[in-house]
């Protein structure tokens, strides 16, 4: 069994769940956890629940303590710096006119090491710009190119749908999304309709992408003819989840029929 708490960073809004074996966390509470980073400095977002297994594929990380005021004082300091340090990247590459943009730039809580999210088209040489940062800050420097998904998920933002991304809500990982499930759920296959705004296709295509490959099993395909109460025709259209079609009649006449209504027709004939 184990016993983990819901932590959500300054930046961002995902809530990542960490073990933990401190017996009177909170909501609300501040305390210092492992990252992939290093020490970071989360708050208590979900309070403490039982867990009898976990579904991941990485290891679940630990709160290590409640933030200290020394802790505190720390991250403020490394606040700044990380701006410092973001300012200073940014002007060396607008300088090198380099294509790159940079994401977010995170100091651990130690203050030995920085690391540098960026984006960018291709493969960078940044040797250059990373001795220069270290040379100045005195710190050790860590470059991670991320992708467009990466970046999003790191920024937040609103979706079509009026709600919160996805991915900097509750989406712990990406999952392949293609072109074929937009068209699987009839959907127009359109880039500007059906991307993010990452520009990569939404993720939440992928959902109920299993439930219209089952359901349209029953469907008969576009172009088969079949028979209705009013007579025979050509499927035009499907509705998967209304389980109903349309059908073109011989006079140019369309029906729309539930699927159950055809099995029926076929039946009594």
């Amino acid at each position: 069994m184990f016993r983990v708490v819901g932590m959500k960073f300054p930046f961002g809004s995902t809530i990542h769940d960490y073990k933990t074996d401190l017996p009177d966390l909170q909501r609300g509470d501040v305390c210092v956890l492992e990252t992939e980073n290093g020490q970071g400095v989360a708050e208590v977002a979900l309070p403490p629940r039982k867990l009898f297994y976990i579904l991941q594929h990485k290891p679940m990380l630990n709160v290590l303590r409640k933030a200290t005021p020394e802790d505190m004082e720390r991250d403020r300091r490394n606040t700044a710096l990380q701006e410092s340090i973001q300012r200073f990247c940014e002007q060396k590459i607008g300088e090198r006119k380099t294509e790159m943009k940079l994401v977010r730039v995170e100091v651990a809580l130690e203050g030995k090491k920085a690391t540098v999210f960026f984006t960018a088209p291709g493969r960078i040489d940044f040797r250059d710009l990373v001795r220069e940062v270290a040379q100045n800050f005195k710190i050790r420097i860590e470059m991670k190119q991320i992708g467009v998904r990466d970046e999003a998920k790191m920024f937040g933002g609103f979706g079509p749908c009026g709600l919160n991304l996805c991915c900097s809500s509750y989406l712990r990982e990406f999952h392949p999304v293609s072109i074929r499930m937009a068209k699987d759920q009839d959907l127009p296959v359109n880039p500007s309709k059906i991307s993010g705004v990452c520009g990569r296709l939404f993720c939440c295509l992928a959902y109920e992408h299993t439930t219209y490959v089952e359901m349209s099993k029953n469907m008969p395909h576009c172009g088969k003819t079949v028979c209705t109460k009013e007579g025979c025709g050509r499927v035009i259209k499907t509705h998967i989840l209304q389980e109903r079609v349309t059908v073109e009649m011989e006079d140019g006449k369309t029906v729309n029929a539930r699927l159950d209504e055809l099995m029926e027709v076929a039946l009594n004939e």
